[in-house]
């Protein structure tokens, strides 16, 4: 398998710059971004549980479990205005992933200072 990631560059609109990497440590199976596309509801997800925007969903707390049990590297859309909660969620569900994958232990707290 093969992993390719498209960045496009905004200081020169016409280019992009395409990475393949095949069986790579680190490399990514999967889709890269969660979307919920409006005209896609019923047949890729269940609906949006936040709100659209431009048909494309604002995720609301009832999304995040979809966002966890999909693999994807990123989501896209969150508003912290609207959702604060979605977004606290997704972070202690991400902060206790990476602490029960560490290869060492972490103590919590040690980064619990930089955070509050």
């Amino acid at each position: 398998r093969c992993l390719c990631v498209h960045y496009e560059l905004f200081t020169c609109p016409k280019m992009c710059t395409v990475f393949i990497l095949i069986r790579v440590d680190g490399s990514w199976e999967g889709n890269v971004r969660a979307k919920k596309w409006s005209d896609q509801e019923g047949t890729a997800h269940q609906g949006c549980k936040g709100h659209y925007v431009r048909d494309i969903c604002v995720y609301g707390m009832g999304d995040i479990e979809w966002i966890i049990n999909n693999n994807n590297m990123f989501a896209n859309k969150f508003e912290s205005n609207a959702y604060p909660e979605a977004l606290d969620c997704l972070e202690q569900w991400h902060r206790s992933k990476v602490l029960n994958q560490a290869n060492i232990p972490v103590q919590p707290s040690y980064f619990d200072s930089y955070l509050n």
